[in-house]
């Protein structure tokens, strides 16, 4: 039975791991061609997730499911956890949010100055310095989740 368990969240885990290497992968690669962060970049990384499990770990369907269920609690709390957590930090408040707000709102790193966004946004942003130096595999995934659930807290230029 404790083993069951244990495979469940080791499945879980795995699941995270390929969501996010998915994620960051197909997004990178629809940035080469010029197509911006979508609600459906996450869904289609966590179903190729799914199919990467099964093949990889060979597991019968219902522990699948089963895996895929845990995943989905485990993200929705730590989505409504997080949500109503007020971030404090200096680098936080200062650029990383205001990089994954330009982001989910159609910056193009790889084609687009964020200048252009933060003109399209009417946003008077300081904070631009920072965000063109320091592009992070994190603000990728941060943006895609930002971009599904809508959920930001204490972003001040309210991207």
């Amino acid at each position: 039975m404790i083993n069951k368990i244990l495979n469940n969240f080791y499945n879980a885990a795995l699941l995270f791991i390929l969501m996010f290497a998915n994620v960051l992968i197909i997004t990178s690669a629809l940035f080469l061609i010029n197509i911006q962060i979508s609600i459906f970049h996450l869904p289609i990384s966590l179903i190729l997730a799914t199919i990467e499990l099964k093949l990889a770990r060979n597991e019968n369907i219902k522990n699948i499911i089963l895996s895929l269920v845990t995943f989905i609690m485990i993200f929705s709390v730590s989505c409504l956890l997080c949500g109503h957590v007020y971030d404090d930090s200096a680098d936080g408040n200062g650029y990383h949010k205001f990089a994954i707000g330009l982001l989910k709102n159609e910056w193009n790193p790889i084609y687009d100055s964020q200048e252009k966004i933060i003109n399209k946004l009417n946003l008077d942003a300081e904070e631009n310095l920072w965000v063109e130096h320091y592009p992070k595999a994190t603000w990728i995934y941060g943006a895609n989740v930002y971009k599904l659930t809508n959920i930001l807290k204490q972003l001040k230029h309210l991207i």
